[in-house]
């Protein structure tokens, strides 16, 4: 490796030090940087073949990262597309589960009704239930999930 190559790789460690990266975000990061495209693939591939850098890890962190602020399926899937992951690398790591979903939408709809002090009573009249579909849409809830939460008896204990 030239000195602009070791160079350029110092610059994605560095990089990968704070935070896992996918191909495509350290391909734009060091090109912001100046990097030439060429140094880019060599300096990306080293990385990948000694463990630094990997996009399943990559992939795995953000979903961790992103079931941790409540989101669901659909935003999960922009938000790793707009990394630059593939759409099938994706599918393989993100649950298909219907059943799954709904469970963790019911924990965010738990967590809309208290934010927005509902209680059983009024959690079902036509404003809180447009309140209620608005947050889980906006947390990324595929419409056929938020159907079922929305129509669901609401539990006690989750107020």
């Amino acid at each position: 490796m030239d000195s602009n190559a070791k160079e350029a790789y110092e610059i994605a460690v560095r990089l990968l030090a704070r935070r896992e990266h996918s191909r495509h975000e350290l391909r734009g990061k060091l090109r912001l940087r100046g990097v030439h495209s060429r140094e880019i693939e060599t300096v990306i591939e080293k990385l990948s073949e000694s463990g630094l850098q990997s996009d399943d890890r990559f992939i795995e962190n953000s979903i961790r990262s992103q079931l941790r602020k409540g989101h669901g399926p659909l935003k999960i899937r922009a938000y790793l597309l707009n990394r630059g992951i593939q759409y099938s690398k994706i599918s393989k790591h993100l649950s298909n589960s219907d059943d799954y979903w709904f469970k963790r939408a019911l924990e965010s709809d738990a967590k809309c009704r208290v934010r927005n002090q509902m209680s059983e009573d009024n959690a079902s009249n036509h404003e809180s239930l447009q309140v209620r579909a608005r947050y889980l849409t906006n947390r990324g809830y595929p419409a056929n999930v938020i159907s079922l939460v929305l129509s669901s008896p609401i539990n006690r204990t989750n107020n």
